[in-house]
């Protein structure tokens, strides 16, 4: 019964989040939010179920392919190891690039992918390997503490996501300006600067 509240409590916060980083969108790419209202929840809801989806095929192809690797041989065992990887960062990029592209009320141009987005898949693929290490080699469930823990660690992943993901479009942002000509030149402390 705790698993099904969970579940509701995840799918419900998940359009609210979208929401978060729709208005942290429109922040940077410096619009206000001029849809109505029916139209953003609608809107936040679709991107969260296409965020929820790609990601799970993600976590799908890294976690289901270590269970093809136990009972496969030869070139399929060394193809599955080695393709497994790219293939979640390709829709890592897919998830990152939807809400790139969708969420903002001022629409990007057909280069929604950048090195922001580079940053954002790189960064995320490090983040979730650091917490698999961390889920596999140190995390006790034993205890009451260690379940503590567990969650403490389980929103850490999620903020640092958030942040990855808001410092990327940023910095495709600045990008997209620099080459538009309308950013003066900025040096890698200038830079830093603004994004933090």
């Amino acid at each position: 019964m705790l698993i099904v509240f969970a579940l509701v409590y995840a799918v419900w916060q998940m359009p609210r989040s979208l929401r978060a980083v729709m208005d942290a969108l429109n922040a940077i790419v410096e619009c206000d939010e001029s849809r109505p209202t029916l139209y953003r929840y609608g809107l936040s809801l679709a991107l969260a179920t296409v965020v929820i989806a790609l990601i799970a095929c993600a976590l799908f192809i890294v976690a289901g392919s270590d269970r093809l690797l136990g009972t496969s041989g030869g070139v399929l065992h060394w193809l599955i190891a080695v393709l497994r990887w790219p293939t979640a960062a390709i829709f890592l990029g897919l998830a990152v690039g939807i809400v790139a592209r969708f969420a903002p009320v001022e629409r990007r141009g057909a280069r929604w992918a950048g090195v922001g987005a580079a940053l954002i898949v790189v960064a995320w693929l490090v983040e979730s390997a650091v917490y698999a290490w961390f889920l596999e080699n140190v995390a006790s469930y034993k205890s009451a503490s260690g379940n503590l823990l567990l969650l403490i660690v389980l929103t850490t992943y999620l903020y640092i996501s958030s942040v990855v993901f808001l410092v990327g479009a940023q910095l495709d942002e600045f990008l997209r300006e620099e080459s538009r000509g309308q950013a003066t030149t900025l040096g890698i402390h200038e830079v830093a600067r603004r994004l933090f």
